[in-house]
């Protein structure tokens, strides 16, 4: 990539002029006069500009005395009369030859606008753009040359003129000093060179990351350290401690990149370039506001049969119904107040007949991390709730529900209230909500955790937080074993401490980072959505 700056400083001979005639006359301060140095030096037009005018002043000037010894000079009452113009041209050919050694001059002229391209966003998200102490929270469509960008959630697109696209996806944390030279501090940030593009560079705390014609990601999490996934072709990989180097080619796999300059694999990350366009224009809708928030997975359960569940993104984990599901079954819809969901939306009912009453294999290719991770989903349980029910699962076939086994749950306490439990080595972690969910209604449900907090949100508001937890770092949870409405398969129904659920069940998703209260609470709205959406 080229270091010259691709604007250079533009020069008017009219404001110029103007500036040097007020030096002439002795009304420039010491500080503008001081300024000069680094503008003349930046400039070649200024340094031509200043020397030809000099030229031309010191040739009036010389006209001027002719026609003063002939008496012939017009003069005008009051006029300021210039002094010095002589001496002034032989100063301006000096200053042009000591440019270098220092010698700068104050021009007045018009800096060139930085660098803007266009910004575009999937319906849902929301973010701000930071420049010269000016923030504007989601209204800005453009991002220039210096500025930052938070994306509280979301997917985001930035388009340069050379072809490459920027994906940015929510939460996120990224500054612009040069648009080819992203600094990433927190979250995804994708980028697609495209064909012809210049080299790019992607800047973290901890590393640098160079392109050599290709599509990839890169993630910063939480604790600073860098994750790359190469898509296509060839990313060059720096560490900026030491300035070591490595070349990582697309394969199956992406490269976690430690502080103590080690690297380990980790699950390739899904590419999100081949959903954009749909994922962009389509309308703000609760599926395109969750889409937005780049989950692993995500089950609609709009299937009309018992059988597979289909996951919304793309190389996501297919789910499966048990046998006695109802997958035909009314789920959240505008008629329960909710228009951010078409008329003729389904979800699945769980009749608790049996131990076929569940969904399985809800889970991520890499599976559900006990460090970090997300999931929502919708629940609908009448009144007549009398043991703990079993909601979202995810543990080993020995988990009958809190504890001592490895596993998390959400579930429904004996009076009806959402709790979440993680199982967390020296100390569990157990969250509740305040006030009964089985009243007959659609209830939304997120869960978030990771090394800071845990937390549990009901209907878009927080319901309980746990900042004291220490996440057990775990295997991954995964296959039949994360599920909804049954606890771990190795037991029978009458060994579980957790019964399991019998009610409705819609929308479930999944994440492998904690997502934000701002994630929750827009997921909430777009289902809620303006009273005309999905009729």
């Amino acid at each position: 990539m080229s270091e010259q700056d691709p604007h250079p400083t533009e020069v008017t001979s009219n404001s110029l002029w103007r500036v040097i005639g007020d030096f002439e006359n002795g009304a420039l301060s010491p500080e503008e006069e001081a300024e000069l140095f680094g503008i003349l030096e930046e400039s070649p037009q200024a340094r031509s500009l200043y020397l030809s005018y000099f030229e031309l002043s010191a040739l009036l000037q010389i006209k001027a005395e002719t026609k003063k010894e002939e008496g012939t000079l017009p003069m005008l009452p009051g006029a300021r009369v210039q002094k010095k113009v002589l001496g002034y041209s032989v100063l301006a050919a000096a200053a042009v030859i000591m440019l270098f050694a220092g010698i700068a001059w104050l021009v007045v002229f018009g800096q060139p606008d930085p660098r803007k391209v266009p910004l575009a966003a999937s319906e849902g998200s929301a973010w701000s753009i930071s420049k010269a102490g000016e923030t504007a929270d989601g209204a800005l469509e453009v991002v220039e040359e210096g500025c930052s960008l938070t994306v509280s959630s979301g997917t985001l697109t930035v388009d340069l003129e050379s072809g490459t696209r920027f994906v940015i996806q929510g939460p996120a944390f990224v500054r612009f000093p040069k648009l080819e030279e992203p600094e990433l501090e927190q979250g995804w940030l994708w980028a697609d060179t495209g064909d012809g593009a210049e080299p790019l560079r992607v800047v973290t705390p901890t590393m640098d990351f160079v392109d050599i014609g290709t599509r990839f990601g890169v993630r910063v999490r939480d604790d600073l350290q860098a994750e790359l996934h190469v898509i296509e072709g060839i990313v060059e990989a720096r560490f900026r401690k030491d300035g070591s180097r490595s070349k990582v080619l697309a394969g199956t796999t992406g490269i976690l990149f430690e502080a103590d300059g080690r690297s380990t694999t980790v699950p390739l990350a899904a590419d999100p370039f081949p959903g954009l366009p749909a994922l962009l224009n389509s309308g703000p809708t609760y599926a395109t506001t969750v889409m937005g928030q780049a989950p692993r997975g995500y089950w609609r359960l709009d299937e009309k049969v018992v059988g597979e569940a289909a996951n919304e993104v793309e190389g996501g984990t297919t789910g499966m119904y048990a046998g006695s599901v109802d997958p035909a079954a009314a789920g959240v819809r505008p008629a329960s107040g909710f228009d951010g969901f078409a008329k003729d939306n389904r979800g699945a009912f769980l009749p608790a007949d049996s131990d076929r009453s569940l969904l399985y294999s809800l889970d991520s290719p890499e599976g559900v991390s006990p460090k970090e991770g997300s999931v929502s989903f919708w629940f609908r349980r009448n009144p007549d709730i009398g043991q703990a029910e079993v909601l979202w699962y995810a543990g080993v076939n020995q988990g009958r529900g809190l504890g001592p086994q490895e596993e998390m749950h959400a579930y429904l306490s004996e009076s009806g209230r959402v709790q979440f439990f993680m199982e967390a080595g020296d100390r569990d972690v157990l969250l509740s909500s305040s006030r009964s969910s089985a009243d007959g209604q659609w209830h939304h449900v997120a869960a978030s955790w990771g090394p800071g907090a845990v937390e549990l949100y009901v209907d878009g508001k927080l319901a309980a937080r746990d900042e004291e937890s220490r996440v057990r770092p775990g295997k991954s949870l995964s296959g039949i074993n994360v599920r909804f409405g049954k606890t771990g398969s190795g037991f029978t129904t009458l060994e579980k401490n957790l019964v399991q659920f019998r009610g409705w069940v819609d929308e479930v998703a999944l994440w492998s980072r904690p997502i934000t209260g701002t994630e929750v609470s827009l997921q909430y709205q777009a289902a809620v959505g303006s009273g005309s959406a999905g009729r």
